[in-house]
């Protein structure tokens, strides 16, 4: 655990026994994993296999100095249980931006012989005017023990690459700043925004680790010289062993017998490839626009078709389910829907941390903590809403939203979406999505044409009558929708449609006015024998009742004249 100190950073060794932390080591010194400041960006993660002796070690992504002008990654010194020295520290070179420039760290992982550290930088190789922050994965050897001679302590399997984040096109469109990353098996998903300076978007890209890979087995990128634009370093200059090749440099490093060739070129390189790692789809799998997303939290698989469920928290309190589906074919992209949204405050404050914890999300700001369940079925009142979810599915019986865990539910993977559109998938399964109504109305009344769609309706509707747009001072469209229609005229009288933005008829009706004496008496007369068959109905209810009680009542007078038998007698 880690305290910033009042900038003299403190690093703590705790040990959970029991529910309970006991400090084991205390005042540690905390200069290169710990913050400085509660603002930095730092990562840390330990590594308990594959380091040097295979002793579990820190690897850490952090600044070493209070004003953060020598931004590092680092294992610190490798200790054996006996307290001797096994390999001494390991970080980036000082004072070398093209190493790191400026950066903020958001995440680090411990993966096979590699640990990777993913963070945003400004970027030296932007040679546009102005400055610009690109998005980052780098990767170190865990046994890697350092160079010899000007790399004494310095990583010498140290590489970088660019993230591409964007939608393609012509002119691509860049997500440059990731805010978060998580893993689930071999895929990263990182959390990515545009400038903050400029028009706010947030998305989310996968990374898997065979691009990774591929973009750090690719050539290196240089520039020659200051004036020079930056360009691919010749496979015939890089030396062998090649730099990052774990196995190829680690016993040789600790020897301290590696060719001049090899030293010189980590010396001077800055050891960023020029290649970009490419994310999966060729595309964002989610994107959202006006919207500052800086936590994520991935679950996998909840309903067991391949589905991810991705929350996110943002700078105005605002916490995002997000579902995604898996493609119709595996070079599908996945079909993605936000599900639900959370603002649990009243005010805008910015949610800094956002933890999966058994079925709950946990979440944090500058002044509390919270939590919500993973699983919110029961607020969802649309059918659509809810097979989205693949936490839930639909009860055609009961006509509500429940969790997936009950059986004969319908749920997004089992809809038909290869041969119908979602709409029609979705009426194969529960009938149709709206009744179709006749509604006979008397002149100089109201009336209200209700939207009660049974899938989610986003925004406005237009409704039209015959055809023709509605939109006198006589008819009000309502909040949810509706259609209020007042004074009304035998020239009111018509189809009325509503249609959503998508084109979809959400709600039909057919309107009477009834005009004349003789349909407004037998409107009447048709209430009137309505109300006397309701009344009737009511009178034999009473009957049955006073029959059932005066049965109950003879029973009783009977049991009381039956004297009551004493016992032996």
């Amino acid at each position: 655990m880690c305290a910033t100190g009042a900038y003299n950073p403190i690093a703590y060794q705790l040990k959970l026994e029991a529910d309970k932390f006991s400090v084991v080591k205390d005042d540690l010194n905390g200069i290169g994993i710990c913050p400085y400041d509660p603002n930095d960006n730092t990562t840390v993660v330990l590594v308990e296999n594959g380091a040097p002796g295979n002793i579990p070690a820190l690897f850490a992504g952090s600044v070493t100095d209070f004003i953060k002008s020598d931004p590092i990654i680092v294992r610190p010194f490798v200790y054996l249980p006996d307290g001797t020295l096994e390999a001494g520290y390991v970080r980036t070179l000082r004072v070398r931006n093209d190493w790191l420039n400026e950066p903020q760290f958001v995440g680090s992982f411990d993966v096979g012989e590699h640990v990777y550290f993913f963070y945003r930088e400004v970027a030296l190789e932007y040679t546009n005017c102005g400055k610009k922050i690109y998005s980052r994965v780098a990767r170190v050897c865990k046994n890697d023990y350092g160079g010899s001679n000007t790399l004494q302590n310095i990583w010498i399997s140290f590489l970088k690459a660019r993230l591409n984040c964007s939608i393609p096109g012509e002119y691509p469109y860049y997500f440059d700043e990731i805010q978060d990353v998580y893993k689930v098996g071999d895929t990263f998903y990182g959390l990515f925004t545009t400038n903050t300076n400029g028009l706010t978007a947030s998305a989310i890209c996968g990374f898997n680790m065979r691009d990774i890979d591929r973009a750090f087995d690719g050539a290196f990128k240089e520039q020659r010289d200051k004036q020079s634009i930056w360009l691919p370093v010749a496979e015939i200059e890089v030396p062998s062993p090649r730099p990052g090749d774990c196995k190829r440099t680690s016993l040789r490093s600790k020897q301290n017998d590696l060719p001049y060739e090899f030293i010189n070129f980590v010396s001077r390189s800055s050891m960023l490839m020029d290649r970009a790692v490419s994310h999966t789809f060729g595309k964002p799998i989610f994107y959202q626009g006006n919207c500052l997303m800086q936590k994520l939290v991935v679950v996998q698989n909840v309903a067991g078709h391949g589905e991810l469920v991705f929350f996110t928290a943002t700078n105005t309190g605002i916490i995002y389910k997000i579902a995604a589906w898996p493609g119709l074919t595996p070079l599908d992209a996945p079909k993605t829907y936000i599900v639900t949204n959370y603002i649990p405050f009243g005010d805008s404050r910015p949610v800094w941390n956002l933890i999966l914890y058994d079925a709950w999300i946990y979440f944090g700001t500058d002044m509390a903590v919270g939590q919500i369940a993973v699983e919110t079925c029961d607020k969802y009142q649309k059918i659509d809403l809810c097979i989205y979810d693949p936490y839930c599915g639909w009860d055609t019986t009961t006509e509500e939203c429940r969790s997936n865990e009950r059986k004969n539910l319908i749920n997004y993977a089992k809809i038909d979406l290869l041969s119908y559109s979602l709409e029609e998938a979705i009426r194969k399964h529960v009938g149709e999505l709206y009744a179709y109504e006749k509604i006979s109305k008397i002149s100089g009344s109201s009336v209200t044409l209700r939207v009660e769609y049974r899938l989610h309706v986003s925004g406005s509707v237009r409704w039209t009558r015959n055809g023709t747009n509605v939109n006198d001072d006589r008819h009000i469209l309502a909040q949810d929708n509706s259609l209020i229609v007042t004074d009304l005229r035998k020239s009111d009288e018509g189809l009325y449609t509503a249609t959503d933005k998508l084109g979809r008829t959400v709600a039909e009706y057919s309107l009477i006015i009834e005009t004349s004496k003789e349909q407004i008496e037998q409107r009447w007369m048709r209430k009137f024998d309505q109300w006397c068959d309701e009344f009737e109905r009511y009178q034999e209810d009473v009957r049955q009742w006073e029959r059932k009680c005066s049965n109950c009542c003879q029973e009783s007078a009977l049991m009381n004249m039956v004297p009551a038998l004493e016992g032996g007698k």
